[in-house]
């Protein structure tokens, strides 16, 4: 899935979860825009896909997303969803530690990070099934 199409769609779950938490009450309003920001964020710099040298996140990031696309191999560690749960539980256990504050909005970033892992993984499906198809139906 390109880029456009990972952005679309990361931004569009981030701000309904946003909305909702706008609508329920759950965050402060300006806990929610570093949510959403979050979100923003994870979507078009901090991508799993800064582990790929000719992605628009490794683009946006300049030397850091240079440095990061020769560091790992694509679709290795950065695409495990563990690796990014605990990187934020590390963050928000420092956040919460330093300054004893709640870092809620953090989950707009794994959100976002979540969301693009998923949808790596249905068109990487979708286009398998698809290839095994053709093969099939070629005599």
């Amino acid at each position: 899935m390109n880029f456009n199409w990972h952005t679309r769609i990361s931004l569009l779950i981030v701000t309904a979860f946003a909305v909702y938490f706008e609508y329920t009450a759950i965050l402060v309003p300006i806990e929610i825009i570093a949510f959403w920001f979050m979100g923003y964020f994870n979507t078009v710099y901090a991508s799993p896909d800064i582990d790929h040298k000719k992605s628009k996140p490794t683009q946006n990031l300049g030397a850091v997303g240079w440095v990061t696309s020769r560091t790992f191999k694509h679709r290795g560690l950065l695409h495990n969803p563990w690796f990014w749960t605990l990187f934020y539980a590390f963050i928000g256990y420092y956040i919460y530690n330093e300054y004893a504050y709640e870092a809620w909005y953090l989950t707009g970033g794994l959100i976002a990070i979540y969301t693009h892992l998923i949808l790596d993984f249905i068109s990487t499906k979708y286009k398998r099934t698809r290839t095994k198809i053709k093969r099939s139906l070629h005599f």
